[in-house]
Protein backbone atom coordinates (compact mmCIF):
# COMPACT_ATOMS: atom_id res chain seq x y z
CA UNK A 1 0.00 0.00 0.00
CA UNK A 2 1.23 3.55 -0.83
CA UNK A 3 1.69 5.27 2.16
CA UNK A 4 1.05 9.01 2.47
CA UNK A 5 2.62 11.93 4.50
CA UNK A 6 0.84 11.89 7.82
CA UNK A 7 -1.11 15.13 8.20
CA UNK A 8 -1.61 16.85 11.51
CA UNK A 9 -5.00 17.21 13.20
CA UNK A 10 -6.06 20.12 14.43
CA UNK A 11 -8.94 19.75 16.94
CA UNK A 12 -11.21 22.68 18.41
CA UNK A 13 -12.94 22.66 21.78
CA UNK A 14 -14.89 24.54 24.18
CA UNK A 15 -16.72 23.51 26.70
CA UNK A 16 -18.22 20.11 25.74
CA UNK A 17 -15.05 17.90 27.54
CA UNK A 18 -17.62 14.69 27.28
CA UNK A 19 -17.54 15.39 23.69
CA UNK A 20 -14.23 16.08 23.29
CA UNK A 21 -12.71 12.95 24.78
CA UNK A 22 -15.02 10.89 22.52
CA UNK A 23 -12.98 12.61 19.36
CA UNK A 24 -9.46 12.48 21.30
CA UNK A 25 -9.87 8.34 21.49
CA UNK A 26 -10.03 7.98 17.91
CA UNK A 27 -7.39 10.47 17.54
CA UNK A 28 -5.57 8.27 20.05
CA UNK A 29 -6.50 5.03 18.20
CA UNK A 30 -4.78 6.31 14.89
CA UNK A 31 -2.23 7.45 16.68
CA UNK A 32 -2.13 10.91 15.38
CA UNK A 33 1.91 12.13 15.63
CA UNK A 34 1.13 16.15 15.85
CA UNK A 35 -1.96 17.35 16.91
CA UNK A 36 -3.23 21.28 17.76
CA UNK A 37 -5.40 21.59 20.04
CA UNK A 38 -7.36 24.79 20.53
CA UNK A 39 -9.98 25.48 23.52
CA UNK A 40 -11.58 29.07 23.20
CA UNK A 41 -11.43 30.96 26.75
CA UNK A 42 -14.07 31.23 29.03
CA UNK A 43 -17.04 33.53 29.06
CA UNK A 44 -16.64 36.68 31.47
CA UNK A 45 -18.06 35.15 34.75
CA UNK A 46 -19.04 31.51 33.72
CA UNK A 47 -17.76 29.25 35.94
CA UNK A 48 -18.99 26.13 33.97
CA UNK A 49 -16.70 27.03 30.75
CA UNK A 50 -13.34 27.70 33.28
CA UNK A 51 -14.55 23.89 34.77
CA UNK A 52 -15.00 22.77 31.54
CA UNK A 53 -11.47 24.24 30.12
CA UNK A 54 -9.95 22.00 33.63
CA UNK A 55 -11.53 19.09 32.07
CA UNK A 56 -10.11 19.53 28.57
CA UNK A 57 -6.55 20.03 30.09
CA UNK A 58 -6.53 16.97 32.42
CA UNK A 59 -7.74 15.03 28.95
CA UNK A 60 -4.84 16.35 27.28
CA UNK A 61 -2.67 14.69 30.22
CA UNK A 62 -3.64 11.72 29.56
CA UNK A 63 -1.95 11.41 25.85
CA UNK A 64 -0.07 7.85 26.44
CA UNK A 65 1.50 7.29 22.83
CA UNK A 66 4.19 9.45 20.55
CA UNK A 67 2.60 12.81 20.07
CA UNK A 68 3.80 16.62 19.26
CA UNK A 69 1.52 18.28 20.80
CA UNK A 70 0.53 22.23 20.86
CA UNK A 71 -1.94 24.13 22.34
CA UNK A 72 -3.82 27.29 21.93
CA UNK A 73 -5.74 28.42 25.36
CA UNK A 74 -6.32 31.95 24.71
CA UNK A 75 -7.44 33.92 28.37
CA UNK A 76 -10.65 35.74 26.73
CA UNK A 77 -13.50 34.57 25.14
CA UNK A 78 -13.15 34.87 21.16
CA UNK A 79 -16.65 33.78 19.54
CA UNK A 80 -17.21 30.84 17.41
CA UNK A 81 -16.12 32.44 14.46
CA UNK A 82 -12.67 34.45 16.03
CA UNK A 83 -12.14 31.56 17.64
CA UNK A 84 -12.16 28.85 15.14
CA UNK A 85 -10.89 30.73 12.64
CA UNK A 86 -7.88 31.84 14.57
CA UNK A 87 -7.57 28.35 15.56
CA UNK A 88 -6.96 26.80 11.96
CA UNK A 89 -4.88 30.29 10.84
CA UNK A 90 -2.57 29.03 14.06
CA UNK A 91 -2.22 25.52 12.46
CA UNK A 92 -2.05 26.74 9.24
CA UNK A 93 0.99 29.36 10.76
CA UNK A 94 3.13 25.90 11.13
CA UNK A 95 1.69 23.55 8.55
CA UNK A 96 1.10 23.29 4.86
CA UNK A 97 -2.12 20.91 5.28
CA UNK A 98 -4.14 20.11 8.49
CA UNK A 99 -7.19 18.34 9.07
CA UNK A 100 -9.86 19.72 11.21
CA UNK A 101 -11.92 18.44 13.98
CA UNK A 102 -14.22 20.10 16.38
CA UNK A 103 -15.18 18.49 19.99
CA UNK A 104 -18.88 16.91 18.36
CA UNK A 105 -17.34 15.68 15.11
CA UNK A 106 -16.47 11.93 15.95
CA UNK A 107 -14.28 10.35 12.92
CA UNK A 108 -13.97 6.86 12.10
CA UNK A 109 -10.40 5.66 11.48
CA UNK A 110 -10.51 5.45 7.61
CA UNK A 111 -11.09 9.10 8.07
CA UNK A 112 -7.69 10.00 8.60
CA UNK A 113 -6.10 7.68 6.23
CA UNK A 114 -8.91 9.00 3.34
CA UNK A 115 -7.38 12.99 4.77
CA UNK A 116 -3.90 12.04 4.27
CA UNK A 117 -3.99 10.77 1.23
CA UNK A 118 -6.46 13.41 -0.46
CA UNK A 119 -4.11 15.96 0.79
CA UNK A 120 -1.16 14.10 -0.28
CA UNK A 121 -2.21 13.70 -3.76
CA UNK A 122 -4.39 16.99 -4.73
CA UNK A 123 -1.44 19.36 -2.35
CA UNK A 124 -0.43 21.17 -5.41
CA UNK A 125 -3.44 20.92 -7.65
CA UNK A 126 -5.21 24.52 -6.94
CA UNK A 127 -8.54 23.25 -8.65
CA UNK A 128 -9.15 21.66 -5.16
CA UNK A 129 -9.62 23.15 -2.09
CA UNK A 130 -11.24 20.71 0.61
CA UNK A 131 -11.57 17.62 2.07
CA UNK A 132 -14.90 16.80 3.31
CA UNK A 133 -15.30 13.98 5.68
CA UNK A 134 -19.16 13.68 4.93
CA UNK A 135 -21.51 12.31 2.54
CA UNK A 136 -25.11 13.04 3.20
CA UNK A 137 -26.14 11.31 0.34
CA UNK A 138 -24.88 7.59 0.21
CA UNK A 139 -27.97 6.46 -1.84
CA UNK A 140 -26.30 8.13 -4.61
CA UNK A 141 -24.08 5.47 -6.13
CA UNK A 142 -20.52 6.81 -7.06
CA UNK A 143 -18.37 5.55 -9.56
CA UNK A 144 -14.89 5.54 -7.66
CA UNK A 145 -14.34 6.18 -3.73
CA UNK A 146 -14.79 10.21 -4.26
CA UNK A 147 -15.86 12.67 -6.22
CA UNK A 148 -15.54 16.35 -6.24
CA UNK A 149 -18.94 18.86 -5.97
CA UNK A 150 -19.31 22.22 -6.00
CA UNK A 151 -22.47 22.04 -3.39
CA UNK A 152 -21.56 19.29 -0.96
CA UNK A 153 -19.16 21.50 0.90
CA UNK A 154 -19.82 20.05 4.45
CA UNK A 155 -17.02 20.79 7.23
CA UNK A 156 -18.01 18.03 9.99
CA UNK A 157 -14.65 16.58 9.82
CA UNK A 158 -12.16 18.30 6.95
CA UNK A 159 -9.21 19.21 5.27
CA UNK A 160 -7.40 21.55 3.52
CA UNK A 161 -4.25 23.34 2.69
CA UNK A 162 -2.34 27.00 3.86
CA UNK A 163 -2.60 27.56 -0.20
CA UNK A 164 -6.44 27.68 0.44
CA UNK A 165 -6.55 29.02 4.23
CA UNK A 166 -5.17 32.49 2.99
CA UNK A 167 -7.79 33.05 1.14
CA UNK A 168 -9.95 33.30 3.95
CA UNK A 169 -11.51 36.65 4.89
CA UNK A 170 -13.85 36.61 7.94
CA UNK A 171 -15.76 40.02 6.58
CA UNK A 172 -17.43 38.88 3.49
CA UNK A 173 -15.50 41.68 1.62
CA UNK A 174 -16.14 39.92 -1.63
CA UNK A 175 -19.86 39.60 -1.39
CA UNK A 176 -21.02 42.86 -2.76
CA UNK A 177 -18.97 42.11 -5.50
CA UNK A 178 -19.65 38.72 -6.03
CA UNK A 179 -23.56 39.33 -6.14
CA UNK A 180 -23.06 42.36 -8.12
CA UNK A 181 -21.38 40.01 -11.00
CA UNK A 182 -24.47 37.34 -10.25
CA UNK A 183 -23.58 35.63 -7.52
CA UNK A 184 -25.12 32.13 -6.70
CA UNK A 185 -26.91 32.27 -10.38
CA UNK A 186 -23.68 31.45 -12.28
CA UNK A 187 -23.12 28.43 -10.11
CA UNK A 188 -26.63 26.50 -9.27
CA UNK A 189 -29.18 25.71 -11.37
CA UNK A 190 -31.81 25.46 -8.90
CA UNK A 191 -33.75 28.81 -7.44
CA UNK A 192 -34.35 27.31 -3.89
CA UNK A 193 -30.72 26.81 -3.34
CA UNK A 194 -29.87 30.01 -4.87
CA UNK A 195 -32.57 31.74 -2.87
CA UNK A 196 -30.96 30.38 0.58
CA UNK A 197 -27.09 31.00 -0.16
CA UNK A 198 -27.93 34.56 -1.34
CA UNK A 199 -30.69 35.60 1.45
CA UNK A 200 -27.70 33.87 4.08
CA UNK A 201 -24.73 35.74 2.51
CA UNK A 202 -27.13 39.22 2.44
CA UNK A 203 -27.48 38.91 5.76
CA UNK A 204 -24.06 37.99 7.24
CA UNK A 205 -22.63 40.65 5.40
CA UNK A 206 -25.40 42.94 6.43
CA UNK A 207 -24.36 42.07 10.14
CA UNK A 208 -20.67 42.06 9.83
CA UNK A 209 -20.05 44.41 12.82
CA UNK A 210 -21.02 41.25 14.47
CA UNK A 211 -20.22 38.18 11.97
CA UNK A 212 -17.59 36.95 14.55
CA UNK A 213 -20.19 36.15 17.24
CA UNK A 214 -21.95 33.71 14.61
CA UNK A 215 -20.40 31.68 12.44
CA UNK A 216 -16.72 30.77 10.79
CA UNK A 217 -17.45 28.46 7.81
CA UNK A 218 -19.76 30.17 5.41
CA UNK A 219 -17.01 32.46 5.04
CA UNK A 220 -14.69 29.74 3.49
CA UNK A 221 -17.22 28.50 1.58
CA UNK A 222 -17.50 32.10 -0.30
CA UNK A 223 -13.75 31.79 -1.07
CA UNK A 224 -13.75 28.68 -2.19
CA UNK A 225 -16.57 29.12 -4.96
CA UNK A 226 -15.48 32.55 -5.51
CA UNK A 227 -11.94 31.28 -6.63
CA UNK A 228 -13.81 27.57 -8.35
CA UNK A 229 -13.12 25.68 -5.63
CA UNK A 230 -13.84 21.90 -5.35
CA UNK A 231 -14.58 19.67 -2.87
CA UNK A 232 -14.20 16.32 -2.23
CA UNK A 233 -16.50 14.16 -0.94
CA UNK A 234 -16.34 10.43 0.17
CA UNK A 235 -17.94 7.70 -1.30
CA UNK A 236 -19.34 6.48 2.26
CA UNK A 237 -19.90 9.21 5.31
CA UNK A 238 -16.36 8.99 7.34
CA UNK A 239 -17.72 11.14 11.10
CA UNK A 240 -21.12 11.59 12.78
CA UNK A 241 -21.74 14.86 14.55
CA UNK A 242 -23.21 14.28 18.29
CA UNK A 243 -23.24 17.76 18.79
CA UNK A 244 -26.76 17.81 20.62
CA UNK A 245 -26.12 20.25 23.19
CA UNK A 246 -23.96 23.68 23.18
CA UNK A 247 -23.32 27.11 22.58
CA UNK A 248 -24.32 27.22 18.83
CA UNK A 249 -27.01 24.49 18.82
CA UNK A 250 -30.59 24.17 18.59
CA UNK A 251 -30.72 20.57 19.52
CA UNK A 252 -30.96 17.13 17.18
CA UNK A 253 -31.51 17.42 13.61
CA UNK A 254 -31.71 15.54 10.36
CA UNK A 255 -27.50 15.50 9.68
CA UNK A 256 -26.73 14.36 13.64
CA UNK A 257 -26.00 10.87 14.26
CA UNK A 258 -25.49 9.70 11.02
CA UNK A 259 -24.00 6.15 10.68
CA UNK A 260 -20.64 5.77 9.28
CA UNK A 261 -18.65 3.08 7.30
CA UNK A 262 -15.57 1.87 9.48
CA UNK A 263 -14.20 -0.24 6.72
CA UNK A 264 -13.81 2.69 4.38
CA UNK A 265 -10.73 2.61 1.68
CA UNK A 266 -9.53 4.60 -1.27
CA UNK A 267 -9.20 2.01 -3.68
CA UNK A 268 -10.04 4.21 -6.76
CA UNK A 269 -9.93 7.75 -8.00
CA UNK A 270 -12.21 9.83 -10.42
CA UNK A 271 -11.12 10.05 -13.89
CA UNK A 272 -11.62 13.46 -14.20
CA UNK A 273 -10.85 16.31 -11.98
CA UNK A 274 -14.60 18.18 -12.31
CA UNK A 275 -17.52 18.57 -10.39
CA UNK A 276 -19.69 15.74 -10.52
CA UNK A 277 -23.29 17.51 -11.44
CA UNK A 278 -25.43 14.14 -11.01
CA UNK A 279 -24.14 13.96 -7.70
CA UNK A 280 -24.51 17.62 -7.04
CA UNK A 281 -27.86 17.65 -8.48
CA UNK A 282 -29.16 14.61 -6.29
CA UNK A 283 -27.43 17.05 -3.00
CA UNK A 284 -29.44 20.41 -3.35
CA UNK A 285 -32.45 17.65 -3.82
CA UNK A 286 -32.03 16.19 -1.01
CA UNK A 287 -29.66 18.10 1.51
CA UNK A 288 -30.05 21.61 0.25
CA UNK A 289 -33.79 21.91 -0.52
CA UNK A 290 -34.66 20.39 2.81
CA UNK A 291 -32.29 22.70 4.76
CA UNK A 292 -34.50 25.09 3.55
CA UNK A 293 -37.59 23.88 3.89
CA UNK A 294 -36.54 22.76 7.92
CA UNK A 295 -35.15 26.62 8.41
CA UNK A 296 -38.68 27.63 7.18
CA UNK A 297 -40.83 25.87 9.09
CA UNK A 298 -38.67 27.07 12.50
CA UNK A 299 -38.61 30.53 11.28
CA UNK A 300 -42.68 30.24 10.97
CA UNK A 301 -42.41 28.90 14.52
CA UNK A 302 -40.23 31.27 15.89
CA UNK A 303 -42.65 34.27 14.51
CA UNK A 304 -46.06 32.68 15.58
CA UNK A 305 -43.50 32.46 18.91
CA UNK A 306 -43.03 36.30 19.03
CA UNK A 307 -46.59 37.55 17.77
CA UNK A 308 -48.30 36.19 20.82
Amino acid sequence: MVQHPEAPVLLVTFNRPDYSKQVLEQIRKARVSKLYVFNDGPREGNATDAEARTAIQQLLKEIDWPCSLQTFFPEKNMGCAAGVSSAIGWIFSHEDRAIILEDDTVPTQGFFQYCGEMLDRYLHDTRVWMVSGNNYNEEYQLPSSYTFSRSAIHIWGWATWRRCWQHYDISLEAWPLFAHAGGFNNLFGSRAVIDFWTKRYQQLYAEKDTVTRRTWDYQYVLSLLTNGGLCIVPAKNLVTNIGHTGTHTAGVHSSHNLPVDENFKVTSHPGFIVPNAGYDSHHVKHFWNRKKAFTTRINNKIRKLISR
